[in-house]
């Protein structure tokens, strides 16, 4: 609660944190619990949501983190970095990808970068329920 944390090895989050997280180069993370703070996950680690992470995620090349819960905030896949939405998944928030980004769930965001945003079998975007006078868009998501 409160700190940054950084994980190695195999590891389970299965409570509510507070702070970053950094998952270190060849290491497992799965969050269960809720994350509430950065996620950055290192060349050659792995990280599934399953449970929620509100904060921003940060995907450096090499890496690749699986979402079959919720993401709740802006997503940066680095180059040679690997982001697949389960069917369960959901990500609400900006993407920026200069890797690659697998949506077989439900996503909601601007989208930049120079890299491939895919929706594969199942996966749909979900368009803004508003848009002010601004052009800023507003999205609505239920539960």
């Amino acid at each position: 609660r409160g700190s940054a944390a950084a994980h190695r090895g195999e590891e389970t989050v299965a409570v509510d944190h507070r702070g970053s997280i950094e998952v270190a180069s060849g290491a497992h993370l799965r969050l269960t619990g809720r994350l509430r703070g950065s996620l950055h996950v290192e060349y050659g680690a792995v990280a599934e949501i399953f449970g929620r992470h509100q904060g921003s995620l940060h995907v450096e090349r090499g890496s690749h983190v699986q979402i079959h819960g919720r993401q709740q905030g802006s997503i940066h896949v680095d180059e040679g970095g690997l982001v697949e939405v389960a069917a369960t998944g959901r990500c609400q928030g900006s993407l920026h990808v200069d890797g690659r980004f697998l949506n077989g769930g439900v996503r909601g965001g601007t989208v930049e970068g120079r890299g491939t945003v895919e929706d594969v079998e199942g996966g749909r975007v979900k368009p803004p329920d508003e848009i002010s006078a601004d052009g800023t868009h507003i999205y609505r998501w239920s539960g």
